[in-house]
């Protein structure tokens, strides 16, 4: 069995470190998931850094079929190659689910050190106030 771990930078003004990221990654056309107050706190700093590429921006309150629904046609239309998830748990599984029903790469970038799915494969989704696991893949 062979486990494959994620690269994972914990230091200081680690959001820095992303457009490095991306150059081993070939990416153009990346979508950015915020909450609304991480976008507050973190939103343009970190898209100052990535002012090189193609990006949008979404924001989501909760992580269910329908935010991810709404986040993977905002991804299938700008022909996104990249997600981002950034911020806490819902931006974070909202991300990776969208990246795993695209087939495509994502990034977490967590701003809570305690959040447990910054490495994961699985998203947690919302059904009313059932939450059950998606299996997915793990970040880049």
């Amino acid at each position: 069995m062979v486990i494959e771990l994620p690269k994972i930078i914990l230091k200081e003004k680690a959001i820095s470190e992303i457009p490095n990221l991306l150059k081993n990654l070939d990416m153009n056309s990346i979508l950015c998931v915020f909450g609304k107050k991480t976008y507050e706190l973190f939103g343009n700093r970190i898209l100052d850094i990535l002012d090189d590429y193609r990006l949008e921006k979404v924001y989501v309150d909760v992580c269910d079929h329908s935010t991810i629904d709404k986040v993977m046609r905002k991804g299938q239309e700008l022909k996104s190659d990249l997600i981002i998830g950034i911020g806490g748990g819902k931006n974070i599984d909202v991300a990776k689910a969208v990246a795993s029903y695209l087939n495509i790469p994502w990034i977490s970038v967590p701003t809570i050190p305690s959040h447990d799915g910054i490495a994961s494969d699985r998203s947690v989704v919302s059904k009313g106030k059932t939450k059950y696991p998606v299996l997915g893949n793990p970040p880049q």
